[in-house]
């Protein structure tokens, strides 16, 4: 991701609030729908629609170990995931302006490599009295990120459920005839 000027020189100024392209997020969007497919066919997970602001639809994925999804579709279109108790959420794509320059599958790319990463026990969430800190390690996926937080946000998250570090297993493969879709 990032604006590709062959001589590397910063994008226009006006490149930052013009989205020239939407509809090449789409894919980000079929994406996330065939994974969601998938994932309830494979793991041992239960799939059930759910609100998301912002989102025109969203599922959220609990499964019988591990951590839980909720990825919800946007109207630019785009996909918000969000990961574990405290789900903090990324976008697909983080932006979408011309001066970013993102394209659909570099959004489609990072979409997998995150799901991955929660999937195959690779995420973890660690809150402290001041911070909130997630992390995604799976292939090539090394990413955290944290956030400040005030005492009220503390005591909102907290409530969800101690404050600590939370290392989440992989999901559980599924065994059994997968249940039909809710």
């Amino acid at each position: 991701m990032g604006y590709r000027r062959p001589d590397g020189a910063d994008p226009p100024e006006d490149s930052y609030s013009r989205v020239t392209e939407p509809e090449r997020f789409a894919a980000v969007v079929e994406a996330a729908d065939v994974l969601v497919a998938r994932l309830v066919e494979t793991y041992d997970v239960v799939a059930t629609p759910t609100g998301l602001d912002g989102a025109v639809r969203a599922r959220r994925l609990v499964p019988r170990e591990g951590a839980p999804l909720v990825l919800g579709v946007t109207p630019f279109p785009g996909v918000v995931l969000m990961a574990g108790t405290w789900a903090t959420p990324s976008r697909f794509p983080e932006c979408g302006c011309d001066a970013c320059d993102e394209s659909g599958q570099d959004a489609v790319d990072r979409l997998l490599e995150e799901i991955g990463a929660v999937v195959h026990g690779g995420f973890r969430e660690r809150l402290t009295r001041r911070e909130l800190t997630c992390s995604w390690e799976h292939e090539d996926l090394r990413r955290s990120s944290t956030a400040p937080l005030s005492r009220a946000e503390h005591q909102e998250l907290a409530a969800l459920a101690p404050a600590g570090d939370h290392a989440w297993p992989a999901w559980p493969v599924r065994t059994a005839a997968v249940p039909p879709a809710t």
